[in-house]
């Protein structure tokens, strides 16, 4: 378990409206292939007797999913809280869908100020769209918050960004370092490589200093100190429930982060049993990147996590 919620991240596309230099699902325009609603909700129903009650939303850009508000209703009435990661560019079925009590939290992703978010979204207006959409969502009283991509680029203007965003509504803020998976591993920008040490450990300061200077905004980072990750918690992982629990677009379920390699998937949406518990393959996966958390000051464990699943199948071979 590595979040106290009980959480599944849902994948129900890879269509999306931008083409993003950092994204790690590698959507965009042209892909228009999706999950049915049916599917999906024979398998959050499965998922829910197990206790899990967040279903996130995101793709791909869920809100351009052909039954966006379907889904939302029912994950809704299967008592899930669902909560919807966007770019705001397609604000009206999330505002639809707000309106019918079918969502419950909404977070808007940002790459920093106005310039630099619309190069790398790769598209003129898209800052803008995302700024309009989280007060439109702010105005139906919604709780919203941003969703920060921590990169070399964005990391100056962080507490200027922050400012904004508290100041059009946020009330969590999440600042996200990017991790080497889908387009971003493509990219030839050097400012959207994954963080060093140095790098994470001044955004985990960066983080502290936000807090203290906004302290009606929730914060998280994910990224921190090697020596606060609980290491015994990953040597005792065998059984446990696995949380976050990702769903992705093939129909694939994963542990904890979208880029895991598929030998480690639990099973496809298409299988009658679930089993969302940690098996020992898979709590050899956890070691392996704590260890390798050992090695540096500061980590983005998730991006550990995606490194040592490909690792490990590399030595698996051998």
């Amino acid at each position: 378990m590595l979040t106290k919620q009980k959480i599944i991240h849902i994948h129900p596309t890879r269509f999306c409206n931008l083409s993003c230099a950092h994204c790690y699902s590698t959507s965009g325009p042209r892909l228009r292939d999706e999950l049915s609603v049916d599917d999906i909700l024979r398998a959050t129903y499965r998922l829910r007797a197990f206790g899990y009650v967040w279903a996130s939303l995101s793709g791909g850009e869920p809100t351009l999913h052909s039954e966006f508000a379907e889904l939302c209703k029912g994950l809704s009435r299967q008592g899930y809280k669902v909560s919807v990661i966007t770019n705001g560019w397609n604000i009206k079925n999330l505002l639809h869908s707000v309106a019918e009590s079918a969502v419950d939290f909404c977070a808007v992703s940002f790459d920093g100020p106005e310039e630099l978010h619309d190069k790398i979204r790769g598209r003129k207006g898209a800052f803008r769209a995302a700024m309009a959409g989280l007060s439109a969502l702010k105005r139906r009283r919604l709780t919203v918050g941003a969703i920060i991509s921590a990169t070399r680029l964005s990391m100056p203007n962080l507490p200027t960004l922050t400012e904004k965003l508290a100041a059009a509504g946020a009330s969590r803020i999440q600042f996200h370092p990017i991790a080497a998976v889908g387009r971003a591993k493509e990219t030839a920008w050097s400012g959207l490589n994954e963080l060093d040490d140095e790098a994470l450990v001044r955004l985990i300061m960066m983080t502290r200093a936000l807090e203290y200077a906004w302290p009606h905004v929730t914060f998280q980072c994910d990224a921190t100190v090697s020596s606060n990750i609980d290491f015994k918690q990953q040597l005792e992982a065998t059984g446990q429930l696995i949380t976050p629990l990702v769903l992705s677009e093939q129909g694939d379920l994963l542990p904890y982060a979208y880029g895991i390699h598929r030998k480690f998937r639990l099973g496809t949406i298409h299988q009658s049993t679930i089993d969302p518990f940690v098996t020992k393959p898979l709590g050899e996966l956890l070691k392996l990147a704590a260890d390798r958390c050992k090695q540096g000051l500061a980590t983005s464990y998730y991006s550990e996590l995606c490194a040592a699943s490909y690792r490990r199948c590399c030595v698996t071979r051998a």
